[in-house]
């Protein structure tokens, strides 16, 4: 057990070193990342990898996006205030070991997004765990 937490421990930190300006996250079984060369101001590509603790972990495709103002963090404003929305309520596995990434668009939601620092939630949950939403940070440049 040592041994395992030693090498996962190895291996966040070469992910965190060489993450090409990711700003992971990980909390517990889970590593959530954006992929900072994949942003454009209509969507980008992010990562989920389980751990070797990982089973029986979910997501869906639900997310929210958050803009930071002013020394904060503010809800992206959708494209109509009035707007009904839903998502799709489906379960993905994320698998002990292994890396998948998933490409997001967002104009349907929110329209292009203006040059700024973002953040990315998506909502876990785990068996017997109560849900929790992880954040990774991505920044769209100004054109």
């Amino acid at each position: 057990m040592k041994k395992r937490l030693c090498i996962l421990f190895a291996l966040l930190i070469c992910l965190s070193a060489f993450g090409c300006g990711s700003k992971e996250k990980t909390d517990g079984p889970i590593l959530f990342a954006v992929d900072p060369d994949s942003v454009t101001p209509e969507g980008l590509t992010y990562r989920v990898e389980g751990t070797p603790d990982a089973e029986g972990w979910m997501f869906g495709e639900d997310f929210v996006l958050e803009q930071q103002a002013q020394g904060g963090w503010t809800a992206v404003p959708l494209l109509d205030p009035d707007m009904n929305y839903a998502f799709n309520a489906v379960g993905i596995p994320v698998f002990p070991g292994q890396s998948r990434e998933y490409e997001l668009g967002w104009a349907w939601l929110y329209g292009a997004l203006p040059a700024g620092q973002y953040r990315l939630g998506k909502r876990f949950s785990g068996p017997g765990e109560k849900p929790f939403t992880l954040w990774a940070e991505f920044e769209i440049p100004s054109p």
